[in-house]
């Protein structure tokens, strides 16, 4: 259900996006979310829909790319986080334990398609 925040701010700042560009209609909107997010997509999609009914962003397609989850050591290496493990991290070239989330929080609106 925190999905629904996140959506009514998609939908403001694409609305808002539209009316600034005097569009007439919201297409698409692309959206990049980090692999950590527990944002489900479906959700995403169905709560836009609901709450987008009887404005500009009517029916738009949500477009979703996952950004992956990685960590980043003290020593420069990058590490893949996995979701299910993240509580065992380790460096996968020195072994410390000291990493720092490098990518996998995203939550950006990284474009918005309208119809003029």
């Amino acid at each position: 259900m925190h999905e629904i925040v996140v959506v009514k701010q998609v939908l403001g700042i694409a609305i808002e996006h539209a009316e600034v560009n005097n569009a007439k209609k919201v297409a698409k909107i692309y959206l990049s979310i980090g692999e950590l997010r527990d944002y489900i997509d479906e959700w995403v999609q169905r709560y836009f829909d609901h709450i987008s009914k009887g404005t500009i962003a009517e029916g738009a397609e949500i477009i979703l790319k996952k950004v992956p989850a990685f960590s980043a050591c003290d020593c420069g290496a990058l590490t893949k986080i996995d979701r299910n493990n993240m509580y065992d991290l380790v460096c996968s070239k020195c072994g410390s334990s000291k990493l720092h989330i490098n990518s996998g929080l995203e939550f950006l609106i990284t474009g918005v398609e309208v119809i003029d």
